[in-house]
């Protein structure tokens, strides 16, 4: 006698941590995410995410790169120790070449600018998180290797960071922010 079972598709569901000392970036990070598959935990601060991460494990990390307390480039480096650190996308108010060296060199895997936009997440999401696996751990960033644009990944290396500080530093010009 010959049984049959009918095919059954798990459905795989991805987690992602939102850092952000602000509620309202927090819930605009989260509702992306979910548009785009995720459910989503949030925490305000760095330390509030460690102790969330001791208990339960996700797919992606989203922060802040100001946080209040430990920075996210502490963070960052506190991910980066653990056994198996999540791909992580920092987001920035900052459209600054050297924050995003910093964050890239800390270990982010993608560097967004602040307001978050669903086109801009959409693609980092898929660039550090394919649909069936997550990336492999990042490679170390050689200064040289960043670029600027709205948007920074390892990937998008266009023009080096040293380079164009190179030739706006001399000439007076300072970033603010």
């Amino acid at each position: 006698m010959k049984t049959s079972s009918p095919l059954v598709q798990v459905a795989v569901s991805r987690c992602a941590l939102v850092i952000d000392d602000s509620s309202v970036e927090r819930m605009l990070a989260t509702a992306v995410l979910q548009k785009l598959g995720f459910a989503a935990r949030c925490a305000g601060t760095a330390e509030e995410a460690l102790a969330l991460l001791k208990h339960c494990s996700v797919d992606l990390v989203v922060c802040d790169l100001a946080l209040p307390g430990m920075d996210g480039l502490t963070l960052l480096a506190a991910l980066r120790a653990c056994p198996a650190p999540p791909p992580c996308i920092v987001l920035s108010a900052h459209d600054d070449p050297r924050h995003a060296l910093a964050a890239m060199q800390a270990g982010a895997r993608a560097y967004l600018v602040k307001p978050l936009r669903l086109a801009d997440m959409r693609e980092a999401v898929a660039a550090v998180c394919p649909a069936q696996q997550l990336a492999p751990a990042p490679e170390p960033v050689d200064a040289n290797a960043i670029s600027r644009s709205a948007r920074w990944t390892a990937a998008a290396v266009v023009q080096p960071v040293r380079s164009a500080l190179a030739l706006l530093l001399p000439a007076g010009i300072r970033a603010t922010g």
